[in-house]
């Protein structure tokens, strides 16, 4: 069976189109930079060797990936609690405690930022979107169960 070229050539021109539509999102800031979260950032370089800028107390151990975008570090802990860390000074400026109970622990979900606001979720089933300039309450869904993803 012969296909004739010019269905040839529309089949190709179609999955043309759509390679380029799946990798054209490029603005995601949360883990693993881009909409495939493959970690491939071929744009971007790496300055060695890596070394130790800082350290900075928090309450419990990470788990998750932090989000960092204009000079702040957003991160979780283990406990729940939301640090948002000046990325040049180190500093605190602000923390988040989703204080519940013992259910919220190991807490897995990474944060995200979709325009002035920060998502995230807990292993306790609460789902949260907070102010990222100020760390305040916008909104908090009760899930009933844990959010084991990032949103």
């Amino acid at each position: 069976m012969r296909i004739s070229k010019t269905i040839m050539t529309l089949l190709t021109v179609l999955s043309l189109t759509l390679a380029a539509k799946a990798t054209a999102a490029e603005n995601w800031q949360q883990f693993k930079y881009d909409c495939r979260h493959s970690g491939n950032v071929p744009d971007r370089n790496v300055t060695t060797p890596l070394g130790l800028l800082g350290a900075v107390e928090l309450t419990d151990a990470v788990f998750t990936a932090p989000v960092v975008s204009e000079g702040r570090v957003y991160v979780v802990d283990g406990s729940g609690v939301l640090f948002c860390i000046d990325a040049s000074t180190f500093e605190v400026l602000w923390k988040f405690d989703t204080a519940t109970d013992k259910t919220n622990c190991n807490n897995v979900s990474s944060p995200a930022i979709a325009g002035r606001y920060l998502h995230f979720g807990t292993m306790a089933g609460s789902y949260f979107v907070l102010d990222r300039n100020s760390g305040q309450v916008v909104k908090k869904i009760s899930c009933g169960e844990p959010v084991y993803s990032a949103p």
